[in-house]
């Protein structure tokens, strides 16, 4: 939501929440209040999500109840969508906050209600985040499975953003599995469709991934140019969770490039944006790379302590991936101690 402001206003203007909050004491349609529910919930998700899966189980609660009343199938429908859309939310949220089998039991309630209307583009969207949870406990075979089964969706009814959501998170996975050559050639086809829609949000992910390759590869200068580029759009779109996360890969690029204080720097920036998103995996990336200065410094008690409180917060939210990350990284200055 954009919000227009007046230069020559010197009055307080209502933010978005207050206006919405406002709208939703005041109106008594139920078709017009479950839209102002989810509206609401997806403006605060972010500052206050425990606020916003409480309006979200409104919305589900209502729906159930004037369900059985209506006869008309395009109102059914509408709210049959609505109530998907809020439990889809429901399970994003959660998963944010590290919930992860909680946040699939919510996904999975959100693609029956779905598949039950045939609502194509929803349940491509639910299926491609049941994908990315399953990516992040490490569970890559269900995570194709997911992303495959979105992609035939979106083929079927010519979503491109959605098709080059799909092979950006396949490439996410060959990414994950090691396969270098299979992951760019996905992240390309993905960012081909991104360049020719315009689509922002996704050339920003894109452009982190590719660059995040090139890392891994040792081709820096390549690696630092794709992240900033990256950084750049979502300073644009003023998307907090995707600052913090380039911010970090901007500083693990500078890490490798042996130029410690600038890494250090834009941690320590990304650390300060996840700690007010309550972003639990982003801090326990955060700390995992601090933790890693202190190690390459030679600094191996600080490096424990700090890839100690990366461990925990992985293990808080089940994180496979990032455990397994965490513990060989603590396991190995643990060693540099005990000699």
């Amino acid at each position: 939501m954009i919000v227009l402001g007046n230069a020559h206003c010197l009055k307080a203007q209502p933010s978005a929440e207050d206006v919405l909050k406002q709208k939703l004491n005041q109106e008594k349609n139920d078709t017009v209040r479950v839209k102002l529910l989810i509206e609401l919930g997806e403006v605060i998700y972010q500052s206050n999500p425990d606020s916003a899966i409480y309006l979200w189980k409104k919305v589900e609660t209502l729906v159930d109840k004037k369900l059985p009343e209506i006869k008309i199938k395009s109102l059914r429908y509408f709210y049959e969508s609505y109530k998907a859309n809020a439990l889809g939310d429901i399970g994003f949220v959660l998963e944010m906050k590290g919930e992860m089998d909680e946040a699939i039991v919510y996904y999975n309630k959100a693609l029956t209600v779905q598949r039950l209307i045939s609502d194509k583009a929803g349940a491509s969207l639910t299926l491609n985040n049941m994908g990315l949870n399953y990516y992040s406990q490490g569970n890559n075979d269900l995570a194709i499975k997911c992303h495959n089964e979105a992609l035939i969706l979106q083929k079927e009814i010519k979503d491109r953003e959605g098709i080059a959501r799909s092979f950006n998170h396949i490439g996410l996975t060959y990414d994950n599995q090691g396969n270098i050559e299979k992951a760019l050639e996905y992240y390309h086809r993905s960012l081909k469709i991104r360049e020719e829609i315009n689509d922002k949000i996704g050339l920003s992910t894109s452009f982190s991934n590719i660059g995040l390759v090139y890392q891994h590869q040792g081709s820096l200068d390549k690696a630092l140019e794709y992240c900033l580029k990256a950084l750049k759009i979502q300073e644009e779109l003023n998307d907090k969770e995707a600052i913090a996360r380039s911010l970090n890969n901007i500083g693990a690029i500078y890490k490798d490039m042996k130029k410690v204080p600038l890494a250090v720097s834009y941690f320590q920036k990304a650390l300060v944006i996840q700690e007010d998103l309550q972003d639990k995996k982003g801090m326990a990336y955060s700390y995992n790379n601090i933790g890693a200065i202190y190690n390459n410094k030679g600094d191996y008690k600080e490096a424990i302590i700090w890839y100690s409180k990366s461990l925990m917060m992985f293990e808080e939210i089940e994180n496979q991936k990032g455990i397994s990350y965490a513990a060989d990284n603590l396991s190995l200055s643990l060693l540099y101690v005990g000699k």
